[in-house]
């Protein structure tokens, strides 16, 4: 065997055993398997959606936010559901209150999108603070975050 294909098995063995961590540590369907093209995404208020709402936030430049980290989700709510309308990829537009660790409460919205996880295995988050993205990067008020 040369190197060269010995480096390529292993290579591939460990890609493998990082997906099938993830997908083990991943719980309430975080990562999922479709190969029929079925949009699994959770609910809004879904304990693992509510921890990669505060992730996201928590992992943003500690500036971009002022350095905050979201506390608790309340008042959740699912505003829209889309699949098969631009993009055969289904997205859950949700918004709620946050509780921030400097003590005020803002509106967050989110949005869930299906086969945007690792490798396209799973789902994704995109978050937003309305009145707290200061470089608009989901445009004024959140606006990208809702649906149109």
């Amino acid at each position: 065997m040369t190197f060269f294909r010995i480096a390529q098995t292993a290579l591939a063995a460990l890609a493998f055993s990082g997906i099938m961590t993830v997908a083990a540590s991943a719980g309430e369907h975080r990562v999922y398997f479709s190969t029929s093209g079925s949009n699994q995404l959770p609910g809004c208020s879904a304990t693992s959606v509510q921890n990669a709402v505060q992730k996201t936030v928590t992992r943003a430049i500690p500036s971009y936010y002022g350095g905050v980290r979201i506390l608790d989700l309340y008042k959740i709510r699912d505003t829209t559901f889309r699949t098969n309308v631009v993009s055969p990829v289904a997205r859950r537009y949700c918004s709620g209150t946050a509780k921030l660790s400097d003590g005020s409460r803002v509106r967050v919205k989110y949005l869930l999108e299906a086969h945007a996880g690792l490798f396209g295995l799973g789902w994704n988050v995109e978050t937003c603070l309305t009145g707290r993205d200061k470089w608009y990067v989901y445009g004024g008020s959140c606006r990208s975050l809702t649906a149109q």
